[in-house]
């Protein structure tokens, strides 16, 4: 029982360090954040910010995998609704995720020294989100007998290309502010369903 105790004292804290980091991420970049900056926003002392993250890489993959958990949380298709509003839906909760993390967002997405760990990281999560949302797109189709199915491989390829045009779409929201949310929002959100429209009216091969 103490162990038990003592393994959830020490989730907790890490928690705690991770959710100190991030929001440090989120109002300064990457190379304006350092470890001691970090242990003394959590008010902890350096040395046992090393004890769980050795450097600031291996807390940047830590936040990173526990920001890929949220957005899947987040944004998880709900069954009992139609689909156009568990699309709308998925993509306010995104876009509420990119608000409050803009600055951490940005990094990662960028990845700009080209961290093949990063990168594979980023791939999982994408393909994690993928399957959620394929499986949500076929669920409808079947209830819908009048729709016309999109073959598997071109419905994945339609959700692969949706999240790289989510990704440029949104970072140029970021750095320019020209666009209103909303509009950001409806862009994503009619790119998805008119690719699929696009994709039913295919020629069968």
């Amino acid at each position: 029982m103490p162990e038990a105790r003592s393994r959830m004292a020490v989730d907790e804290r890490r928690e705690q360090l991770l959710r100190t980091g991030v929001d440090l991420f989120a109002r300064k970049s990457y190379d304006d954040v350092s470890i001691e900056q970090i242990a003394e926003e959590a008010g902890v002392s350096k040395g046992l910010l090393y004890h769980y993250f050795p450097t600031k890489r291996h807390f940047v993959l830590a936040a990173l995998e526990r920001g890929i958990e949220e957005v899947a949380e987040r944004t998880a298709p709900d069954p009992s609704l139609p689909v156009e509003q568990q699309i709308t839906q998925g993509l306010d909760a995104f876009l509420d995720y990119v608000e409050e993390h803009a600055g951490a967002y940005s990094l990662v997405v960028r990845n700009p020294g080209g961290d093949t760990e990063i990168g594979a990281m980023l791939e999982a999560g994408r393909e994690r989100r993928l399957a959620a949302i394929v499986r949500a797109l076929r669920a409808a189709e079947g209830a819908s007998p009048q729709v016309h199915p999109v073959a598997a491989p071109i419905l994945e390829a339609i959700v692969h290309g949706w999240f790289f045009f989510i990704e440029g779409v949104v970072l140029r929201w970021l750095d320019h502010g020209d666009l209103t949310r909303h509009q950001v929002r409806e862009l994503l959100r009619l790119a998805l369903i008119s690719s699929l429209d696009a994709a039913r009216s295919l020629p069968a091969d």
